[in-house]
Order: structure tokens, then C-alpha cells, then sequence
């Protein structure tokens, strides 16, 4: 490439066979996603997205597109719908308001059940449901909060967390029903 050119990347092309019609529809019929649909692809969402400031790689309206258009596993398996603030800013900017924000949670949680959330979000949910905290108190934090007249942290209620864990069935999710039962 010779100065001044610009390297212009070549994607793949999507093939209809690697597309999954009715994923939009389950989405659509779930509580959160009712209005995906109405989706005409504006870009009001990435426009004002606080995350979409700051990286190129989150954009709403690409995460919505590619979900009405069908592509599941690029969806379910990318980073994209891990990096939402979960801010609302796009809601709120919608002009055929589709419940974006709903529409990603529900994206996440399909996400989570099949296999594909981010190995730290897993790390951090079992740090939590071992020991009540995703970040543990240090001695530092102690020592700052009474420096500025704060209580201490109180003691975590860690067997009534355990307990509604394993009552939703989150803790299936984080260990497995095989890992369950090594741990019972």
C-alpha cells in the first residue's frame, strides 16, 4: 500500500443460510422485547450512546439490526451486548420507542444461558455467591470510610444471598448442575 491509501477491511459476506429467521420473534415475544421490531434502523440509538463515545465497537443500532436480521450467534457470542451501560439514553432517543436497553438485557440473559457471557462476569458472579462480595473490603476502604465518617460496612447476609442464588437458579447457571452437586 502506497502513502495516502486507505486499507478499507473486506467482511464476509452474510449468507441467509447463517441467519436465523425467528430469532427476532423470540426475541419480540419476550416481556423486554416487545417493540424490537418497530426498529427502522435511524440511528438515533448510537448516536447518542455514552459508550458508542468512547469505542468504536459498541453501536446499538448495529446490536439491533443484526439481531432483526437474524444472525443468533454473532449476537449471542460477540462482545457487543456486554459493553451497554444499560444507561436508557437510547430509549429515550428513539423515536419508534423500541425498548433497546430491554431488548440488550434479554440479548445478555439468552446469552448467559447458552454458554457465551464473559469469563469475568462469571468470575465475578461466583466471587459473590462464595462470599457474599464481587470486591471484598480491604483494610484500606476501612480505614477511608471512617476517615469520612462512615459506618462500616456491615456484615453480608451471605446464607440468605446463597439461598434466593439457588432458589431463581443462578447458581445453576454460574456452576452447572454437575458442579452442584460436587459442591452439595
Amino acid at each position: 500500500m502506497s502513502k495516502g491509501e486507505i486499507e478499507v477491511p473486506i467482511k464476509e459476506p452474510i449468507r441467509s443460510k447463517d441467519l436465523d429467521p425467528n430469532f427476532k420473534y423470540e426475541i419480540a415475544d419476550t416481556p423486554l422485547g416487545k417493540n424490537l421490531n418497530a426498529c427502522f434502523k435511524c440511528g438515533a440509538c448510537s448516536g447518542g450512546c455514552p459508550v458508542g463515545i468512547v469505542t468504536e465497537v459498541y453501536k446499538p443500532r448495529e446490536v439491533i439490526g443484526k439481531t432483526i436480521l437474524g444472525m443468533r450467534e454473532e449476537v449471542l457470542a460477540g462482545d457487543q451486548i456486554w459493553l451497554c451501560a444499560t444507561c436508557f439514553t437510547c430509549e429515550d432517543r428513539c423515536p419508534q420507542k423500541v425498548n433497546i436497553t430491554d431488548v440488550i438485557i434479554t440479548l445478555r440473559n439468552i446469552a448467559f444461558r447458552e454458554g457465551h457471557a464473559p469469563k469475568a462476569l462469571i468470575e465475578q458472579a461466583k466471587s459473590m455467591i462464595e462470599t457474599g462480595w464481587v470486591q471484598h473490603p480491604t483494610a484500606s476502604m476501612d480505614k477511608r470510610r471512617e476517615e469520612l465518617g462512615l459506618k462500616r460496612l456491615p456484615k453480608n447476609a451471605l446464607e440468605d444471598l446463597q439461598t434466593i442464588v439457588k432458589a431463581t437458579g443462578f447458581y445453576d447457571l454460574i456452576y452447572g448442575k454437575e458442579e452442584k452437586e460436587e459442591k452439595t
